[in-house]
């Protein structure tokens, strides 16, 4: 595997950790949402604290990844038509009604 292949795995797998902290985060707010209703005696600020370290360690190292791997520029071979884009991830040809890459999976969102 590619030192490229191998940040895009690994930035695919801290996505996917990312989606289910999220998920929990929300569980958890939901389910103590009178901890907020109870301003200052609440411990809705205890919740906020226990995710946002979290979800603040997880991005501060995507970014990482994502910046170290980002300095190898993907090489596109094919040509681009009028109504073309091409995929930041492997350079392949993404077309304009496409939501992602057919290559990579890689997505502008």
């Amino acid at each position: 595997m590619r030192p490229r292949d191998e940040f895009e795995t690994a930035r695919k797998i801290l996505l996917r950790h990312y989606d289910s902290i999220m998920q929990n985060a929300a569980k958890d707010i939901i389910r103590n949402a009178d901890e907020f209703d109870k301003e200052a005696f609440g411990n809705g600020d205890e919740i906020i604290e226990k995710h946002y370290w979290k979800i603040h360690r997880l991005a501060c190292l995507y970014a990482n990844l994502r910046q170290y791997g980002a300095n190898e520029k993907p090489k596109g071979t094919q040509p681009l038509g009028p109504d073309d884009f091409r995929c930041f991830g492997c350079g392949h040809v993404i077309k304009r009604e496409d939501n992602q890459c057919s290559l990579c999976g890689w997505t502008w969102k």
